[in-house]
């Protein structure tokens, strides 16, 4: 058991705590609100010890298994052979051709490219026309697909063409002042 020791009668009740070794004790408070108890500041048991109530370790929130060496199942998964995706959550790739218009649409989300197994330059017009001020992303995912100036299309920054090989990313912007979308940036690496 932890030691008890008495000051001036039995107005101050301290102990040592058996793992830190350090003091602590019932010390009435002097003003109000006076929040403590007949049992404020004495001993607690902890794995066998007596300690201070501030070094008693909480038990975890959960007794759940985390799943370790044993606890993990072996057996075949029933849907094995299951890989589909759910459609809610899946952004489609459009695989274009010369003549195909890249489609967009005004959810902020991007819009992923591919040229159908080869590697595609387009042709006029790649963009329909959008809504003033919209910006969207192009991200090439395969086969490089070019877009060239000119034909609703504006490279702000003097480059005749972006290719938009795996990973590349287009920003753009409509203008429908001019009735063009606007490239303002392009990163070849996709970010990095």
């Amino acid at each position: 058991m932890s030691e008890h020791s008495t000051r001036k009668g039995d107005k101050f009740r301290w102990w040592n705590s058996e793992r830190s070794g350090l003091q602590f004790g019932f010390q009435p408070l002097t003003s109000p609100p006076n929040a403590y108890g007949r049992e404020s500041g004495r001993p607690v048991k902890d794995n066998g010890v007596m300690v201070s109530p501030d070094e008693y370790d909480q038990p975890p929130p959960s007794t759940k298994s985390l799943g370790g060496e044993g606890e993990i199942g072996t057996g075949v998964r029933a849907n094995a052979e299951t890989t589909a995706t759910p459609f809610d959550g899946l952004i489609p790739v459009n695989y274009l051709i010369s003549t195909s218009t890249i489609p967009w649409n005004q959810d902020n989300i991007p819009v992923y490219v591919t040229g159908s197994l080869t590697t595609v330059t387009l042709g006029n017009n790649p963009l329909s026309n959008g809504i003033h001020g919209l910006y969207i992303s192009v991200q090439g995912v395969g086969s490089s697909v070019t877009i060239n100036s000119g034909n609703g299309i504006t490279i702000d920054f003097n480059k005749p063409s972006v290719v938009l090989d795996s990973g590349g990313i287009a920003t753009l912007i409509y203008n429908a002042t001019d009735s063009t979308w606007h490239i303002t940036s392009f990163n070849a690496q996709g970010g990095i």
